[in-house]
């Protein structure tokens, strides 16, 4: 594993989820329109729809919202099933944003959404009124009604409000929901394809240069070699011909009083599937759960077994050419346990030795999540 390629990866995978998402979100704010704008002066006589509510006839009222919000104006509808129209106007350099969001904070509400920081949906807890609220500077608008499909029908019933033609980010996914969810599937689909890819290749190793590739059956006979050695880990053959699994020796009477007494919990297994048309030792991690029975810290009255398995894919261990463990290869390239070694049972201990002897035979290591071809290459 390269550190450069992982780093690459993580920035790949980072910026393939934050990059649509802010441009989404900016091609949205700055095609946002709001539904209904305020077309012509505010007054009562310009308002068809009577009467106005208490809080507009009130003048202390009218003149405290003045005193707290800065309103220049604020008109209040009243409908006869409960429902009502608020048109509140604010000097033409008001921070909208913020007297937005003061009186956002003023509605008792159980149930809210807040779409681009500028339109709210909401259910008041109070009266039971669905709600929204809006800005379009310098008039904030709110409709309040039992429905939710009579809160635009009562804006339409205001004289001076017109509704908007819906435009950019909304005409763009209203009534076309199926064609959306469509290109976000194959988006992420293509997404996972390229993760996968890219991991493979971030955790690769390749082979040492100027070196001829092995022939398949002296790659194996090499990492079979293994097993001939006092090392706590093994190779089996696998269930398919070109196939291994490497995995550490808890059955094993040696080994395993030091794991217990160790407080090893999980183990690791790598498959390892040998392509020879290719060159390329395709691996894949997985990570097991030990279960003891016995007495596990007393070493050799206790046995293991492996549990459920909670990890498979891969590992992100670093390869390091200096890293010196408890297996060791020779100059002839034969694996050799270090006797003084204290063996820690991590996967990179297994995966070090492995890693050498393959691609100092001229062979890649390529870690996949899976093996389909198709997925990982």
């Amino acid at each position: 594993m390269r550190v450069g390629r992982v780093a690459l990866f993580v920035l790949f995978a980072f910026a393939s989820i934050i990059v649509p998402v802010v441009v989404i979100l900016v091609y949205a704010l700055l095609t946002f329109q709001p539904p209904f704008i305020v077309t012509a002066p505010v007054t009562a006589e310009t308002i068809e729809l009577l009467p106005l509510d208490q809080d507009s006839r009130n003048p202390a009222r009218v003149e405290q919202e003045r005193d707290i919000l800065d309103v220049v104006q604020s008109i209040s509808v009243q409908f006869p099933d409960g429902g009502r129209v608020v048109l509140m106007e604010f000097p033409a350099l008001a921070d909208m944003p913020e007297r937005f969001s003061a009186i956002t904070a003023g509605i008792p509400t159980d149930s809210k959404a807040l779409v681009l920081g500028r339109y709210l949906t909401y259910h008041r807890r109070d009266n039971g009124l669905y709600g929204v609220l809006f800005y379009d500077a310098p008039w904030i608008l709110i409709s309040e009604a039992k429905t939710k499909q009579a809160i635009d029908e009562q804006f339409r019933q205001i004289a001076v409000l017109e509704e908007q033609p819906k435009s950019g980010f909304i005409a763009l996914t209203q009534g076309n929901l199926g064609m959306l969810f469509g290109v976000i599937g194959i988006y992420c689909a293509l997404l996972v394809l390229l993760w996968l890819r890219m991991a493979s290749w971030a955790a690769g190793i390749d082979r040492a240069s100027g070196i001829q590739p092995l022939p398949v059956e002296s790659l194996r006979a090499r990492l079979l070699a293994i097993n001939e050695t006092d090392a706590p880990f093994m190779l089996q053959p696998g269930k398919q011909q070109n196939e291994l699994i490497a995995e550490w020796k808890y059955a094993d009477a040696k080994w395993v009083g030091i794991m217990a007494a160790g407080g090893l919990k999980s183990v690791a297994r790598i498959k390892l599937r040998l392509d020879g048309k290719s060159c390329k030792v395709r691996s894949q991690d997985t990570l097991c759960r030990l279960r003891w029975t016995g007495a596990a810290g007393s070493g050799s009255t206790a046995s293991a077994r492996l549990s459920a398995s909670w990890f498979r894919g891969i590992a992100f261990a670093q390869y390091d050419t200096g890293f010196i463990g408890g297996l060791i290869l020779t100059n002839d390239a034969q694996p050799t346990v270090s006797a003084a070694y204290h063996w820690k049972f991590n996967i990179q201990e297994m995966k070090q030795p492995l890693v050498a002897i393959i691609t100092q035979a001229g062979w890649d290591w390529k870690p996949v999540i899976t093996f389909s071809r198709l997925l990982n290459g």
